[in-house]
């Protein structure tokens, strides 16, 4: 399989990435973001002398680095592959979480 960066360079020179590698590419751009989106909350709400807004700069530019120089499924991994059965339960279960968080079945127990 290629790797992220070209299957997204290819994408923009007009060639049409399999079904496979769009699949695996949304999974791969999916993940980044969410760590991401994790850094700036965590600078948002926790501030720190250790995670400077340079730090986690940096450690998104690694990130997307490493992401970009894997193929996709590889940077995904099996712990995070939808066809893995131990994810599909752990997904289920955050799942359920969530819906409880949701419906203020949780905040009624606290």
């Amino acid at each position: 399989m290629k790797t992220l960066f070209e299957i997204v360079e290819s994408a923009r020179d007009g060639v049409m990435p399999s079904h496979e590698e769009c699949y695996w590419a949304m999974l791969a751009l999916d993940a980044i973001s969410h760590f991401d989106r994790r850094a700036l909350m965590d600078l948002a709400n926790r501030p720190s002398k250790l995670m400077t807004p340079q730090w986690q700069y940096e450690e998104s530019f690694r990130r997307h680095k490493a992401a970009l120089n894997k193929d996709p499924k590889s940077y995904v991994g099996w712990n995070n592959d939808p066809s893995n059965p131990e994810f599909q339960k752990r997904r289920k279960v955050a799942n359920k979480i969530l819906d409880r968080a949701l419906s203020g079945e949780l905040k009624k127990r606290v």
